[in-house]
């Protein structure tokens, strides 16, 4: 039976992991978003890690030896829940399906400015099941909490693009 895991390790340290991961054999993901940051006056496209200090890997091993994967250089710990199991299930494994639906790279999402709240109408953000916590206008983000009460993984920050409404033909 195949698992998806997920590796917390040094900030900036992803890169390593994964390849360290690929070259045991592991399929791996470090997801990524496209976020709007500031440069020279105006806000530039830029792809930055979505969870830094985070790498997912999928094996279809009966036993994932812990120990050879916390040993890791850089990495932390092989995350795991409360029960003690290190699969990925319920919200958290859902969250991984999502990014890899948009082959491991968020975009962003374009929304509709109505009254004093935002609608998402196009992009990865129409199909997360999650709440908009905060919007920061000025970068183009949101902060969404995932609907995770008992995940390992409990917000994200992604992109917005503010488009106009179409207008109705008459």
């Amino acid at each position: 039976m195949t698992g998806v895991y997920c590796v917390f390790c040094r900030t900036g340290f992803e890169a390593g992991i994964e390849s360290r991961l690929k070259r045991r054999g592991y399929a791996t993901l470090v997801p990524k978003i496209k976020k709007f940051k500031p440069s020279g006056g105006k806000l530039v496209e830029k792809e930055l890690c979505l969870l830094p200090g985070y790498v997912f890997f999928e094996t279809d091993e009966k036993e994932l030896d812990v120990r050879s994967i916390n040993t890791l250089q850089n990495a932390i710990k092989l995350l795991q829940y409360d029960d003690g199991e290190y699969r990925l299930r319920g919200a958290d494994l859902d969250f991984v399906e999502w990014i890899r639906r948009h082959a491991g790279t968020i975009e962003p999402t374009k929304v509709i400015k109505e009254g004093t709240k935002i609608r998402f109408v196009e992009g990865p953000l129409c199909e997360l099941n999650g709440r908009v916590l905060k919007v920061n206008k000025s970068r183009r983000q949101v902060q969404i909490e995932l609907n995770n009460a008992n995940g390992l993984l409990s917000t994200i920050w992604c992109a917005i693009e503010y488009v106009e409404p179409e207008q109705p033909i008459e």
